[in-house]
């Protein structure tokens, strides 16, 4: 074997280091901004998966959410359909009389109407409209009464109800019970 000479040597060692020096920074330099790149590019990459996704899940929701909403919206046009309209005093006496002739309740009195923005929810988009009415029935029937507006009305709503013994005349009658209580309605946009 021969030997190199000590000047070639540290050439060699000079051109090996220079070598490695490259080769490092070619390393560091070109191919780790280049794994940065791919990893920003892979975080993108995923970021876009997930809204993919959401996009496919709303996509698949969609005829169930406009089915739900035409459902809900045919519900409100019928619900708004039987709510207080035209003459609210007319409307209110005429409802609450045809409901009441089911029962065995007299109604002879019935106050004039206020329209008010409503107090049953707060900040409902709707207004008012409050009777109050008097006169006289048995318990049973008055409280039959109550429920069937109340069930059948889901818009009205019986309040500030006050109860007293109704003066007799005849012993069939002592079970009777005077009442005045307040019957508000919602009323019917643009009525």
């Amino acid at each position: 074997m021969s030997r190199l000479s000590k000047e070639k040597r540290d050439r060699l060692i000079l051109v090996s280091l220079g070598i490695a020096i490259v080769l490092a920074g070619l390393w560091f330099g070109l191919i780790g901004w280049q794994r940065q790149n791919l990893k920003l590019a892979e975080d993108r990459k995923e970021k876009a998966q997930l809204k993919l996704e959401q996009i496919k899940k709303t996509s698949r929701n969609a005829l169930q959410i406009e089915s739900e909403l035409a459902e809900l919206s045919a519900d409100l046009s019928y619900n708004e359909g039987r709510m207080a309209s035209g003459d609210l005093a007319v409307w209110m006496i005429r409802t609450i009389k045809q409901l009441s002739s089911t029962f065995n309740v007299d109604i002879p009195q019935f106050s004039t109407t206020v329209v008010e923005p409503t107090s049953l929810l707060a900040g409902f988009p709707y207004q008012q409209v409050k009777m109050t009415i008097s006169g006289t029935a048995y318990y049973d029937d008055f409280g039959r009464f109550i429920a069937e507006l109340e069930n059948r009305f889901p818009h009205m709503r019986a309040v500030n109800l006050s109860l007293t013994p109704a003066p007799s005349q005849m012993a069939s009658d002592s079970q009777k019970l005077m009442f005045k209580v307040d019957i508000v309605a919602l009323v019917k946009p643009g009525a």
